[in-house]
């Protein structure tokens, strides 16, 4: 049942050959430093984080650490895994700009590297 979710969300994933998505898993479970529960976690939760290339997502965690550099990329990224998939240079900066606006009288990087969730 858990497959078929996965599937539902990200179909592209029918077009990968299991040794590929077997090593794409590996790759990313070691890319976010993580063990097989909470990979698993991650990719229930953003299943096409698996098409997507090691390179791909190592640029976007150390754009991330680049926007918030207080902040663990890494457990944000597993907290929130959706934001691997955003334009760290364009759509990422403008959601972290507008909470600046919307919570003047807070350190929005410092909340978000607190609370990622």
């Amino acid at each position: 049942a858990d497959v078929a979710k996965l599937i539902a969300r990200s179909p592209s994933l029918l077009a990968y050959a299991p040794a590929t998505l077997s090593a794409k898993v590996t790759a990313l479970a070691s890319l976010l430093a993580v063990d097989a529960d909470r990979l698993a976690a991650v990719v229930k939760r953003e299943p096409s984080l698996l098409t997507r290339s090691a390179a791909s997502l190592r640029s976007k965690l150390r754009l991330l650490k680049q926007l918030l550099p207080r902040a663990n990329p890494y457990k944000i990224a597993t907290a929130v895994p959706r934001l691997l998939t955003l334009d760290m240079h364009e759509t990422l900066p403008r959601k972290l700009q507008q909470l600046q606006q919307l919570l003047p009288d807070e350190d929005v990087p410092k909340l978000v590297a607190r609370a990622p969730e």
